[in-house]
């Protein structure tokens, strides 16, 4: 405003040193008066359609007189009444007289690092059975406000902006941001697509979910690797999995972090807990598989035996596979052959484990047994004793008959020296 006033003043200067110069020349001043009167008029005329839009604003051309715009449209295409498609730069601009245009400033629109811009539009053609419009090759395309007026659908864009600063029309455009996706190093992440082409028949399905190329809808058959990623955080549903090697113990342990011990029953009745521990990883091949089949495998739920939260991955196949790979083989032995065939037992555990995991596509390490307790048990650890104790005798017995051997090769050998004694 200062700066059109400044103009305007400078601007009579130059008209009041005109009619001085007129009045000095002319013996008649009425027509030079006249001529100033009409340049300065001009010159007024002419400022008042000036207007100015600072360097960190947007213009927003509103026109007050005009034809109507047409019905449902928002913003005009073709020089009707109301907000204009093309917006106003920094700088300045002529011809935009107060009775017939309106300048809205508004604020540049900033997308701050790691985030990115959701992109919504108020005008454009209606969407016809989709919730997201088809996604722009060029983002500038899209921003191009009458571009996209002749191409763009009105509503949410699965186009996303960047992070960075853009100068925008917001009667057409609104913009909120939302953060990133971001992978990282030890982890993919999955995604499932809510929109795009429809899965193409023959896709494989998994828990009623289709396994499908990038790009069309359902859960795409490759992940992402670590890095960032800006999309659309409603059309793009991304599920984190870890590819780290996993290594879930199951032990008497003061940490809250390790589960207890599982327990088993023997053929001959007793039972005790039996300490484990397994090691497993899923390939980023496999992660697609495992969420259409367990939705997030790192989501913390319930476990019905033990208390507290685990990993879905580990309270839907883990625990239970172990569980009942452990108590089946237990059922077939005794406590004692349990115990004195362990090194067997953890073999035959760590290749069904193995197995199973399969069917999940996990790659399991295997399965390695720690302390068999039988204490647990009161009764079993009387049977414990008792074997203990015979086993001591058994040992004291095998001692005396070493001890009494050794005398009697003792008795032959003196017997030998004197016999030869004797025979000098």
């Amino acid at each position: 405003e200062m700066t059109v006033i400044c103009a305007i003043g400078a601007f009579a200067f130059v008209g009041g040193l005109l009619v001085a110069y007129m009045f000095r020349k002319s013996e008649d001043p009425v027509s030079p008066i006249a001529l100033v009167v009409a340049v300065i008029g001009v010159i007024a005329f002419v400022v008042s359609s000036m207007t100015y839009v600072p360097e960190d604003k947007v213009g927003v051309v509103v026109k007050k007189m005009g034809t109507p715009l047409p019905s449902g449209q928002i913003v005009a295409r073709n020089g009707e009444t109301g907000p204009q498609a093309e917006i106003l730069s920094p700088g300045w601009y002529f011809w935009y007289w107060p009775w017939a245009y309106e300048i809205e400033e508004t604020e540049i629109v900033e997308v701050p690092s790691g985030n990115v811009g959701v992109v919504t539009t108020t005008d454009g053609k209606s969407l016809q059975g989709q919730i997201f419009a088809p996604e722009w090759t060029n983002v500038e395309d899209m921003l191009n406000p009458t571009k996209f007026l002749q191409n763009g659908f009105k509503g949410p864009q699965l186009t996303v902006l960047t992070p960075g600063k853009y100068r925008l029309n917001p009667r057409l455009f609104t913009v909120k941001p939302a953060p990133a996706v971001v992978v990282n190093v030890g982890e993919v992440a999955v995604v499932k697509a809510n929109a795009g082409p429809a899965a193409a028949e023959g896709s494989v399905m998994v828990n009623g979910v289709p396994l499908v190329k990038k790009g069309s809808q359902g859960i795409w058959d490759s992940a992402m690797l670590p890095g960032m990623y800006y999309m659309h955080p409603e059309a793009f549903q991304v599920v984190k999995v870890s590819t780290a090697n996993r290594v879930y113990d199951y032990a008497e342990s003061d940490d809250k972090k390790i589960s207890d011990p599982i327990l088993v029953r023997s053929k001959d009745g007793f039972t005790f807990p039996v300490d484990i521990r397994c090691t497993l990883n899923v390939g980023a091949e496999n992660a697609p598989y495992l969420v259409g089949l367990l939705a997030n495998p790192d989501a913390k739920v319930g476990d019905g035996e033990d208390k507290g939260l685990i990993c879905n991955l580990e309270a839907k196949t883990i625990l239970p596979c172990i569980r009942t790979i452990l108590r089946n083989t237990a059922e077939k032995l005794t406590a004692f052959e349990f115990m004195d065939q362990r090194s067997q037992v953890e073999k035959d555990c760590s290749t069904a484990f193995a197995a199973k995991m399969k069917d999940f596509k996990i790659n399991s390490d295997g399965c390695f047994i720690g302390q068999i307790d039988f204490d647990h048990n009161p009764q079993i650890k009387a049977l414990m004793q008792t074997r203990t104790d015979r086993e001591v005798a058994l040992n004291q017995q095998k001692m005396y008959q070493e001890q009494e051997r050794s005398q009697q090769e003792r008795a032959k050998f003196v017997k030998a020296s004197e016999e030869a004694e004797q025979q000098k």
